[in-house]
């Protein structure tokens, strides 16, 4: 009788277990499960390769009970619909950028093209500015370029032009993706002629663009439960800006390893990348601040710095565990602000104004500003770069 009822009892313990597990996988898929990288919010587009498809789409952030609305407008832009420039009295400010700047995982309100119009708004004169966010996942300064032709020619045009520079934008120049430097058909490149001349890019293939719904993100792995996907989600989270506990869990056996090597590091630490891109950049950028100029504004340039940079501690002990000798991390480790130190001296030389946002990210990394793994700011890192942003801007608005 007595082995009967512990028997008994070991599969009422089971069935409970395994009850709470598919309750929580249930809850979890139906309500918590971030589905804001399975969006298809983009389309081709034969000049610059993809574009936002207008419409009202419904996102669900990572670690959220509750989905956000984005509505792109009729220009392909994460934006409310917006006059052209005929009878225009305030300030208007143009971001080009990424995804960083289309904050797909964050509300309309807490991206940093608004929080900034928001900002700049706040103090006299009031209403005096209007900011567009131009920021399309995957856009490096190529597509920036050609984007910020064809707003003009459709009649917009701005005082301020900002780009957002990341810094795997280097590879986007040159057409390359992030983890293995393969070819990027679907993106319109340019190269220069032995003068120094940018030549016309080249028309991006028409066929599907699965990765480009974004080449940033991380894709949620369909191999796991959700329940252990949001699990995993919220200890990466919560140890991000805690290297002490990585470095505790990995004496415990515990290995935390990178799936592939980081395109900050393929981008800024292999001579034969920056040998080319860096030259073909600075025509770009070059090119940008001209083609402002002739639409009567001016460029400037912030720069967002990778998870890397801003979580050192965090993240190159993990580097050094997941690629032993690999000499792109003895590299970055000798020179870790080496793509801030080259855009910097870039913009120099061209006379535009930069802006080093790591600074400013750094000096609060005590707390998660980005989304761990797959790698975008958080609305705390949305709020941090728009409070950056308000005195840059503030300097070169008149």
């Amino acid at each position: 009788m007595k082995a009967r009822k512990i028997v008994f009892s070991f599969i009422m313990v089971i069935l409970v277990i395994a009850s709470c597990y598919v309750i929580l996988e249930y809850v979890f898929a139906r309500f918590y499960y971030s589905n804001v990288y399975l969006i298809s919010d983009t389309e081709f587009d034969p000049v610059l390769g993809w574009r936002l498809k207008p419409g009202t789409y419904w996102a669900k952030a990572p670690n959220t009970f509750t989905k956000h609305r984005i509505d792109v407008n009729s220009f392909g832009l994460r934006d409310e619909e917006f006059p052209g420039t005929a009878g225009r009295k305030c300030v208007r400010i143009i971001i080009l950028g990424d995804s960083f700047a289309y904050g797909k995982a964050s509300r309309s309100e807490r991206i940093f093209p608004a929080r900034l119009e928001q900002l700049l708004n706040s103090a006299p004169p009031h209403g005096a500015y209007d900011v567009i966010n131009a920021g399309v996942p995957g856009f490096g300064t190529a597509q920036e370029l050609l984007l910020t032709k064809d707003l003009a020619e459709n009649g917009i045009t701005a005082d301020i032009y900002l780009v957002i520079f990341f810094t795997n934008d280097i590879l986007d120049n040159l057409g390359l993706m992030y983890s293995n430097l393969s070819e990027n058909r679907f993106q319109p490149k340019f190269v220069l002629d032995d003068n120094g001349t940018l030549r016309p890019p080249t028309r991006p293939e028409t066929q599907s663009r699965d990765w480009a719904e974004d080449p940033t993100a991380a894709k949620p792995s369909l191999n796991r439960t959700r329940a252990i996907e949001v699990l995993r989600l919220r200890i990466e989270s919560y140890l991000q800006a805690k290297p002490r506990l990585i470095r505790m869990l990995d004496r415990l056996g515990f290995t935390v390893k990178f799936p592939a090597m980081p395109g900050i590091l393929n981008g800024w630490y292999r001579e034969e990348i920056t040998g080319s891109g860096i030259p073909l950049t600075r025509a770009l950028l070059a090119s940008i601040r001209d083609e402002a100029a002739a639409r009567g504004g001016r460029l400037l340039v912030a720069m967002i710095p990778s998870q890397l940079q801003v979580y050192p501690d965090t993240y190159t002990p993990l580097l050094r565990q997941t690629f032993p000798g690999n000499e792109l991390i003895t590299r970055w480790i000798r020179d870790p602000e080496k793509p801030q130190r080259v855009v910097s001296g870039i913009c120099d030389g061209l006379g535009i104004p930069f802006l080093d946002l790591q600074p400013i990210l750094l000096e609060n990394n005590s707390t998660n500003l980005y989304i761990p793994r797959e790698g975008h700011l958080n609305d705390r890192g949305h709020a941090l770069v728009a409070q950056a942003l308000v005195k840059f801007i503030g300097e070169y608005d008149r």
